[in-house]
């Protein structure tokens, strides 16, 4: 087996594997139907044995070059979470987590306090509030109360935004982190699959 030292970047090695698990996938699945799904509807000769010999020598092919790819994916995430570690991308990507997960939570309620909610101050002046329609609550009065107002608002929409800000910055730190350049031996057929 003829390998190679192939240097790409961390995002590079990830789009990869993809093609790889792609490849992998297709030959997986040719391999098993050929195996498991062949028929005749009855028996035509000497040429029909070797045809089907002939079909199952390339069903085995595709077996065994199926476990050879997802070897070298093995391989590659295996040296992929090394350099996550070594570099701190796994770190930094648990903190953009974090930020995009706060983010979404803060700006929802943020967006969420709408113009047609009554507030806490104005509750004692609402006469007559509407009846709700849904099937469950038919009939009992609903008044949608905004409980964030003035300050508290002005400080959720603040927080949202230096959120959101850090979240952006993060997500550029973690791109900056998958620029670095990981070095891995490949045999050269799987390389050329991939693309590389």
């Amino acid at each position: 087996m003829t390998t190679k030292t192939i240097s790409r970047t961390l995002t590079r090695w990830h789009k990869v594997t993809e093609r790889l698990n792609k490849e992998y996938s297709d030959l997986s699945k040719a391999a098993k139907a050929g195996l498991m799904n062949t028929t005749v509807t009855e028996y035509l000769g000497e040429v029909q044995e070797a045809r089907l010999l002939q079909h199952r020598d390339k069903c085995l092919a595709q077996f065994e070059r199926a476990l050879a790819i997802q070897d070298v994916v093995t391989r590659i995430r295996q040296a992929l979470g090394e350099a996550n570690d070594r570099t701190g991308v796994s770190r930094e990507l648990a903190e953009y987590d974090k930020l995009v997960k706060r983010t979404n939570l803060l700006s929802a309620i943020f967006e969420g306090q709408t113009a047609n909610l009554v507030t806490i101050d104005e509750l004692k002046q609402v006469k007559n509030p509407p009846r709700s329609e849904e099937w469950r609550d038919r009939g009992q009065t609903k008044i949608a109360v905004g409980l964030l107002e003035g300050k508290l608002l002005e400080n959720l929409k603040a927080q949202a935004e230096e959120t959101t800000a850090a979240m952006y910055a993060q997500a550029d730190r973690v791109a900056d982190l998958n620029k670095t350049t990981l070095s891995i031996e490949l045999p050269v057929d799987v390389a050329r699959i991939a693309g590389l």
